[in-house]
């Protein structure tokens, strides 16, 4: 049983990867056309890790990760756009990728949410909604 759960952990490790801390944002209400636009997104802020700081004490600030690893940001009907640009390689670590699906899971607690990839609208959702 000992081997089975160390290849099922090898396994998980190759297929699982925490990105919470790579998105950026920005907190300015912008076109579809230009919050999908990547290459701008190098001009966000980087969403970090929060401090003993509330939002608004944060200097900077738009988004943090909370002790749960939410990203959060003041309360109240704000719109924040958070971008993060994934680079599928042929292969990992030897395992050919090529016909595979990637899975993006997401969980937001807001009034509206509008999921994007390469710019195209894949998916919509309210309060407590997930894809």
């Amino acid at each position: 049983m000992h081997q089975i759960n160390d290849a099922i952990k090898r396994l998980r490790a190759l297929t699982q990867v925490n990105v919470q801390n790579c998105w950026r944002c920005c907190a300015q209400d912008l076109s579809t056309d230009a919050g999908t636009h990547f290459e701008w997104w190098n001009d966000w802020s980087t969403v970090r890790l929060r401090s003993p700081l509330t939002l608004s004490e944060a200097e900077g600030s738009t988004a943090e990760l909370n002790s749960k690893q939410y990203i959060v940001w003041s309360a109240g009907r704000q719109v924040m756009w958070l971008g993060q640009r994934f680079v599928v390689p042929q292969d990992l670590q030897g395992y050919p990728l090529a016909g595979l699906s990637l899975r993006l899971l997401l969980t937001w607690w807001a009034q509206s949410a509008q999921i994007f990839v390469n710019g195209q609208l894949v998916q919509e959702g309210d309060l407590f909604d997930s894809s």
